[in-house]
């Protein structure tokens, strides 16, 4: 049985969210959307450093269409 990838990039979080990477990097350095770093070997004598979302965060994450409110977290 396949596990359920809860992790994702900040590309996967945008097609997602149905937004741009750019506004979801905005939601994470503006502390409005949760994520995590991580380092990875991508090739052997490379690392990679990304940022990775919970996707339960993205899905408390509201996308605002409003310029001067891009996003806020949902109420529950």
């Amino acid at each position: 049985m396949k596990k359920k990838k809860t992790l994702l990039t900040v590309a996967e979080a945008a097609k997602y969210l149905r937004v741009s990477r750019q506004a979801v990097n905005e939601a994470v350095l503006a502390k409005r959307l949760r994520s995590k770093r991580r380092t990875i070997k991508k090739v052997v004598v490379k690392k990679l450093e990304i940022t990775l979302i919970d996707k339960a965060d993205l899905d408390n994450f509201v996308v605002s269409r409003s310029q001067q409110e891009k996003g806020r977290l949902r109420k529950s």
